[in-house]
């Protein structure tokens, strides 16, 4: 299988730089800030207020919360319908002929989730900032205050790529025993030792393969192609594997599902909906 291009899902700090001021471009932040878990649940946050302190230039805000999820579920940050997309994306101002970079403070967890959503429903010129708002600043390039926004479009839905599965499709895998699973937290979060959803573990059979890993500690960018093959290998994965990935909480495993696809790691990719622990099972 040949490799997918990774500079068509990765773009770095440098080279964003140099296409600021491109009509086409659209930039969004996507963070999302995560908290202590409460009787309540995880304490979630939206990022905009930190967007509005300090955010690329030219960038606008992109909800995850709210206006890119589907509000009637009682979990969070579910796959939101077509309808709902569209007319998200549409009032961003993401529409033929535009292109997108998405970002967001902290570990590239947010911007692959939004990335892998765009994916889905066919929109394919998008890409991640490598590193994040964190390597942009690092290189000490500028930031801007307040908000922005881009003129209205209409976003146009390609081909449906079912990389998002459910509840039902995961049981199937697991019963069938021939899709892998992986879950993309810690180990710790991975072997139930510490419980940040409603139940701890894991989802039964699944390998633990966190997301965290395949980042540079120091500067937050992936990490090379070799060191991402040598991790998902010790995993004991190869190419002709069909990868499952299960989301066993929030944006995280998408991280993991972008760079797999960026380093042509699998045939075919699928995301589970699945939130906060549900259809999940100590082992």
């Amino acid at each position: 299988m040949t490799p997918v291009n990774r500079d068509h899902i990765l773009i770095s700090p440098a080279a964003l730089a140099a296409e600021l001021g491109d009509p086409a471009l659209r930039i969004f932040d996507t963070t999302v800030h995560l908290g202590a878990r409460s009787a309540a649940g995880p304490g979630i946050e939206s990022g905009r207020a930190a967007y509005e302190a300090a955010h690329i230039p030219g960038a606008a805000f992109m909800d995850l919360l709210e206006d890119l999820a589907d509000p009637a579920w009682p979990l969070r940050f579910m796959l939101p319908s077509e309808e709902r997309l569209v007319a998200g994306m549409s009032a961003l101002g993401v529409g033929p002929g535009t292109r997108v970079v998405l970002y967001n403070s902290g570990a590239t967890w947010w911007s692959t989730r939004a990335f892998l959503m765009l994916r889905e429903f066919g929109f394919d010129d998008a890409r991640v900032l490598d590193g994040g708002l964190d390597a942009w600043r690092a290189g000490g390039r500028p930031v801007d205050s307040g908000a922005c926004s881009y003129p209205p479009a209409r976003f146009v839905v390609g081909t449906r790529r079912r990389i998002f599965v459910g509840r039902d499709q995961v049981l199937e895998a697991v019963q069938g025993g021939g899709t892998h699973l992986v879950h993309a937290l810690s180990p710790e979060l991975f072997s139930g030792r510490v419980q940040t959803a409603a139940r701890p573990g894991r989802i039964t059979g699944s390998v633990n393969v966190p997301a965290n890993e395949l980042l540079d500690p120091e500067t937050r960018a992936f990490r090379p192609p070799e060191a991402l093959r040598d991790i998902m290998d010790e995993a004991t994965y190869r190419r002709s594997v069909e990868y499952t990935l299960a989301k066993s909480r929030f944006g995280q495993v998408e991280e993991l599902a972008a760079l797999i696809e960026a380093q042509g790691l699998l045939h075919n990719l699928v995301v589970t909906e699945q939130e906060g622990g549900r259809g999940k099972s100590r082992k």
